[in-house]
């Protein structure tokens, strides 16, 4: 059994009315290793899409989070609504991302141009657009955001 409050993930309900209660008082930050879990839970959409969905709440986003939505964003086996979802939150995670050291931001940051790259040149039109849209929205008035956009673009 783990020890996040998620629980059983089986239990979906249960598990969506924790979400929400965590998203309410503001504490998704303190359950960061319950949404990575119920990302890698690949046996229920909902949760899935619920926590992608929460990801611009979550205001100091852990390494493992950040490469668990990029790892959904790049997966070609993940079906396309949920890899939107995940491009989308991935311009909020790392507007919010701060590392143990500015070489870990810049290193994530770095990471995830070179996934939007990739993305940018995918044959599927939906993933290429999202990536598009998510990295112009997200880089407006963020310095570092503004880099990355550039970078990806080119």
């Amino acid at each position: 059994m783990n020890s996040d409050m998620f629980g059983n993930l089986m239990e979906w309900g249960k598990v969506l009315q924790n979400l929400e209660e965590l998203k309410q008082s503001e504490r998704l930050n303190e359950h960061q290793p319950g949404l990575v879990r119920i990302l890698r839970y690949r046996h229920n959409w909902r949760l899935r899409e619920a926590v992608l969905g929460c990801m611009d709440e979550v205001s100091g986003p852990c390494e493992e989070l950040v490469k668990e939505v990029l790892h959904i964003a790049m997966d070609e086996g993940t079906y396309l609504e949920a890899r939107i979802l995940a491009i989308q939150a991935l311009s909020c995670l790392l507007a919010n991302f701060k590392g143990s050291c500015a070489r870990d931001a810049t290193e994530m940051r770095g990471s995830v141009v070179e996934c939007m790259k990739d993305m940018l040149n995918s044959p599927q039109p939906l993933i290429n657009r999202a990536a598009r849209e998510s990295c112009e929205r997200r880089s407006r008035g963020d310095p570092h955001l503004v880099r990355m956009t550039g970078a990806i673009m080119q």
